[in-house]
């Protein structure tokens, strides 16, 4: 599926639901490669599972971005390396479970539950605003990513996204 189709996929899909679709379409075109790198049959968000969730998952090989060398990590993940980076932040490689969806609407209905928890809340009244959403979900001390360019980065995606659907 070429980026165009992909990002009209999820666009159409989001349309209805109670935040800006072009938000949740760049975000699921940034954290699955345009659909290329979808884990598991839905998961486009990249949604992580803590060891609460009790839904299906699948374990990851991913890179996750932390301030110390030494973080104490969740009992579900792996850790297979920590590196110090030039800004003096660490590159932590770690396996560590993703959640598993049967359909796209139940990984945009938990995409958008996720969203709405209690850390996010500054956030939710601005959700219809992609630019202004996206500062606030990484403007806490609970960020949605631990990656320190993800607003810059989602911002470009708006863009790729708003000219891919004009």
């Amino acid at each position: 599926m070429d980026n165009k189709t992909f990002a009209k996929m999820v666009f159409s899909a989001a349309e209805n639901m109670d935040i800006s679709p072009l938000f949740v379409a760049a975000q699921a075109a940034l954290e699955s490669g345009w659909g290329k790198h979808v884990i598991g049959k839905y998961n486009f968000f990249g949604i992580t599972a803590d060891e609460h969730y009790a839904g299906k998952t699948i374990m990851v090989k991913t890179r996750e971005v932390f301030s110390v060398p030494d973080k104490n990590l969740p009992s579900n993940w792996v850790l297979h390396s920590a590196t110090k980076r030039v800004d003096g932040k660490y590159d932590y490689s770690v396996d560590r479970p993703f959640r598993d969806y049967d359909t796209m609407e139940q990984a945009l209905n938990d995409h958008f539950d996720v969203l709405r928890q209690d850390h996010f809340r500054a956030a939710w009244p601005f959700r219809n605003d992609p630019n202004k959403y996206i500062e606030l979900l990484q403007s806490g001390k609970e960020k949605y990513a631990t990656d320190p360019n993800y607003v810059s980065t989602m911002k470009s995606m708006f863009r790729s996204v708003q000219k891919l659907l004009a």
